[in-house]
């Protein structure tokens, strides 16, 4: 039986997350999705990992592609 729910937000390397959460016994994973419009399911979750998403484009904000952050 699983005692401990984590929930997960999507990305692009979901996979990665899921695998390394995976190899814990005793823990669930949702996946959380606007996809799936789930987010309901954070009531669920003993704790949420967010993975963050993708860069966002500098020039949306009026900066040069090269700046660093």
């Amino acid at each position: 039986m699983k005692n401990i729910v984590i929930g997960i937000t999507d990305c692009v390397k979901y996979s990665n997350y899921d695998r390394w959460v995976q190899n814990e016994p005793d823990v669930e994973i949702i996946k959380l999705t606007c996809v799936e419009n789930n987010f309901s399911d954070i009531e669920k979750c003993n704790g949420i990992m967010l993975t963050g998403g993708n860069d966002i484009i500098p020039r949306l904000y009026n900066q040069t592609e090269d700046r660093a952050y």
